[in-house]
C-alpha cells in the first residue's frame, strides 16, 4: 500500500482529539463512514471531511482539515442554524432508527442455526454498509466549537457577572431529551418498585437496555444476572423515593430555564431550543451505534469462531479485512500479530494507511505528538478544567474508564474518567463529583451532571494520569480546580 500519505504528514500537523478504548473494527466502520464524500456533501454539507489518525487507543485529527470543518460550521450556524440544526437532527434519528432496524434483521438472521462463512460475510457486509451510511452524523462530535459560540454570546448578553453567566451557560445547554441512559435508570427504578414477577420484568428490562454496557463492540450486554445484583441496592420504597426525585430535579431544571430565557428575544429563545437539540444528539448519534453494535455482536462472535481467532483478536482487523478474511483473501494471522506488536492508522480520505510493528516506533518517534504516555503529572498540586455543573465535594478517587471498574465504586467516591459514556453510569449515580479529562459543554458528563446536580470539571486533559486511587481530593467546581489534598503511595 502506498504510504505517502502518512509519511507527509508533520508533528504539527496532528491535534489531539481523546483516548478511546475503541478497536479497529469499530473505528474502521465509523470513520470510514463519517469521510463518506457523498454523504458529507448531501447531509453535512461539507466539500471534505476531517481525517483521523488512531495510534494506540489515541485519535488526533488533521489540524487543516479540523480547521476547515469548524470555519464552515460557523458559517452554516451563523447563516441558517436553526434550520441546519433541525435537519440534522430530524435526519439522524430517522436515519439511527432505519440503522437498528437492519441491525435487529440480521441479529435474527445470524441466529438462524449454524451458518456459512459466505452468510456470515453477507450479513457483516449487510451491517458495514448500513453503519457506514448512518457514521455521517458522527461528524456531530465536531459541532462543538460552533454550539460554544453561540452559548458565550448568549450568556455575554444576557447575564452580567460570571457566577450568573455559569449558570446560564449551564441550563442552556441542558439535553431538551433525555438521553437512553436517563431512560434506562428510570426504567430501572420502576422495575424495582414493581416487586410482583420481577423476574421477568428484569429480564425484558435486560434485552431492551443490555446495549447500554457495550462501548464499540468492546464490552458484555447486561444479564438478568446482573440486574438482580443491582436491584439488591433498591428497595421499593428507596427506588420510588429517587425516582420521585430524579422527576423533581428535571421539573425544576425546566423552570429554571424558562425564568433564564423569559427575557430573550424571540430569535435568542429559538437559538437556546438549537443548543439543547444538538446536546442531546451529541450523545444520542453515538448510543444508535452502540444499540447496533449489541445486534450485531453474536454474529461477530461467530466470525471469530469461524475463523479459528479469539474475540479480542478479530478486533485488530478493519471492516473489510474481516469481510476478506471470510473469504480467505487476507492473511488475518500475521496481520494481528504484528498489530499487536505496535499498531497505528491513517484514515486517509479514500483509505486507511496502516503502519505495524517496529514500523510505528519510527513513526511515532518523529511526532512526539503521538506519544501520549510521555513524562509525568504526578507532582501537580492542582488541576484546572472547565464548569460543567457548579459545586463542591470532597472525596477519594476512583478511576473508571469502563464498565469493569464499577465494581469498585462506592458511594461519595469522586470519578475520574477519560470521559464518561453509558455503560458508567451505576458509578456515576454513586459519585460525589465527576472529572474528566476530555469533553465540552455538550459531552456527556455535562448532560448527566446537570441532570443529576452533581459538581463537574471537564476537560482537564490529565486527571486519569495525575490522580491515582485512593488520592484525597477536594473538587472546586465552581471554579474549576481540582486539589490534592493526599496522595497514596505508589511504588
Amino acid at each position: 500500500m502506498d504510504k505517502t500519505g502518512i509519511n507527509n504528514i508533520r508533528n504539527d500537523d496532528l491535534v489531539y482529539f481523546g483516548e478511546r478504548i475503541e478497536p479497529y473494527f469499530a473505528s474502521s466502520i465509523i470513520i470510514r463512514g463519517m469521510l463518506d464524500s457523498r454523504n458529507l456533501r448531501n447531509i453535512i454539507q461539507w466539500d471534505k471531511g476531517v481525517r483521523w489518525m488512531y495510534a494506540n487507543d489515541y485519535f488526533f485529527n488533521i489540524g487543516s482539515d479540523l480547521m476547515y470543518a469548524q470555519s464552515e460550521l460557523k458559517i452554516k450556524f451563523k447563516e441558517n442554524g436553526r434550520q441546519y440544526a433541525r435537519s440534522l437532527v430530524k435526519r439522524c434519528i430517522k436515519y439511527g432508527n432505519d440503522f437498528i432496524n437492519i441491525s435487529k434483521k440480521i441479529q435474527k438472521e445470524s441466529g438462524k442455526g449454524r451458518l456459512s462463512k459466505e452468510k456470515m460475510h453477507d450479513l457483516l457486509k449487510e451491517y458495514i454498509k448500513a453503519a457506514s451510511n448512518y457514521m455521517i452524523f458522527q461528524n456531530i462530535a465536531l459541532f462543538e466549537g460552533p454550539v460554544a459560540d453561540i452559548t458565550r454570546e448568549l450568556t455575554k448578553r444576557y447575564s452580567r457577572n460570571e457566577k450568573k453567566s455559569a449558570i446560564l451557560a449551564s441550563l442552556m445547554t441542558t439535553s431538551d431529551n433525555l438521553t437512553s441512559a436517563e431512560k434506562e435508570m428510570d426504567d430501572f427504578l420502576l422495575l424495582c418498585i414493581k416487586r410482583e414477577g420481577k423476574d421477568k420484568l428484569l429480564d425484558r428490562h435486560a434485552k431492551r437496555y443490555g446495549w447500554l454496557s457495550l462501548r464499540f463492540f468492546v464490552g458484555e450486554p447486561w444479564t438478568e444476572r446482573y440486574l438482580q445484583k443491582r436491584a439488591e441496592g433498591f428497595s421499593a420504597k428507596k427506588a420510588k423515593a429517587e425516582l420521585l426525585k430524579r422527576q423533581q430535579n428535571r421539573k425544576d431544571i425546566e423552570k429554571k430555564i424558562n425564568k433564564a430565557v423569559k427575557n430573550f428575544s424571540k430569535e435568542d429563545k429559538k437559538s437556546v431550543q438549537l443548543i439543547r437539540s444538538i446536546v442531546y444528539l451529541r450523545t444520542q448519534r453515538t448510543d444508535f451505534f452502540q444499540e447496533s453494535s449489541y445486534y450485531a455482536l453474536p454474529l461477530v462472535k461467530k466470525i471469530a469462531e469461524a475463523l479459528g481467532i479469539s474475540y479480542s483478536d478479530l478486533m485488530y482487523l478493519g471492516g473489510k479485512e474481516v469481510l476478506l478474511s471470510l473469504q480467505g483473501k487476507f492473511d488475518f494471522h500475521n496481520a494481528i500479530k504484528r498489530r499487536k506488536q505496535g499498531f497505528l492508522v491513517f484514515f486517509d480520505f479514500d483509505k486507511d494507511i496502516i503502519l505495524e510493528s517496529d514500523d510505528v516506533l519510527r513513526y511515532v518517534a518523529k511526532r512526539p505528538i503521538l506519544d501520549r504516555k510521555a513524562g509525568s503529572v504526578r507532582e501537580l498540586k492542582e488541576i484546572v478544567g472547565n464548569v460543567a455543573y457548579p459545586g463542591h465535594a470532597k472525596g477519594r478517587v476512583m478511576i473508571v474508564k469502563t464498565e469493569k471498574d464499577n465494581p469498585k465504586f462506592a458511594k461519595g467516591d469522586i470519578l475520574v474518567s477519560i470521559m464518561t459514556t453509558p455503560n458508567l453510569t451505576p458509578s456515576m449515580n454513586k459519585a460525589a463529583a465527576i472529572i474528566t479529562d476530555e469533553g465540552g459543554i455538550t459531552c456527556h458528563a455535562a448532560i448527566f451532571a446537570r441532570e443529576m446536580k452533581k459538581p463537574c470539571i471537564i476537560g482537564t486533559h490529565i486527571a486519569t494520569k495525575a490522580l491515582k486511587d485512593g488520592d484525597t481530593i477536594e473538587v472546586d467546581a465552581d471554579k474549576g480546580v481540582v486539589r490534592v489534598l493526599k496522595r497514596v503511595i505508589t511504588s
